[in-house]
């Protein structure tokens, strides 16, 4: 069992503010240090999540089947009902048993990990009320409240080598 620390991070904001465009490049930049990233998403667009309609693994989960897995050339797709004893605890406890250095959560705005929260305008400042933001993000570089690290999409490129500190400083140094 791998019981080493997991750091998480969230990448919260509300649809179209770039989060699974700035996790993508997270993960491109952890993984070029040699680091592997998890990535745990809330689905939160109502119902369940979308499935391969038709095939094997679908039609065992139709079926009953608590959780449904496919193996191909090493590659898994795993499906996991409601039914299962699953939650996020759970989830990351996976994450972490598979060898996660870093997991990221895209969304669930009210776990307390620590944030990195992208605005798309000024309406979505109220996120700003979220609890351990540690940097401020949107297309645009948004105005970040006090002790908070501020960037843009846009050009992150720019932003990555420290942002990257950011990052690997509070995950992995404390």
């Amino acid at each position: 069992m791998n019981t080493k620390h997991v750091p998480v991070i969230q990448v919260a904001g509300f649809k179209n503010s770039g989060k699974t465009t700035l996790i993508g490049l997270l993960v491109e930049s952890l993984s070029r240090q040699g680091l592997k990233a998890a990535v745990i998403k809330h689905h939160g667009h109502g119902g369940v999540p979308d499935r391969v309609s038709g095939t094997d693994t679908d039609r065992h989960i139709l079926s009953g089947a608590l959780c449904s897995a496919a193996e191909g050339e090493g590659a898994w797709e795993v499906s996991i009902t409601r039914d299962a004893a699953m939650n996020l605890e759970a989830m990351m406890a996976l994450c972490r048993q598979l060898g996660a250095d870093v997991i990221f959560l895209e969304g669930y705005k009210q776990a307390p990990y620590p944030k990195i929260v992208l605005l798309r305008n000024e309406a979505d400042r109220k996120l700003h009320s979220l609890e351990n933001i540690m940097a401020c993000g949107g297309w645009e570089e948004p105005e970040a409240e006090k002790g908070q690290f501020a960037f843009s999409l846009e050009r992150y490129a720019s932003y990555e080598d420290e942002l990257m500190r950011l990052l690997i400083g509070r995950c992995f140094n404390g």
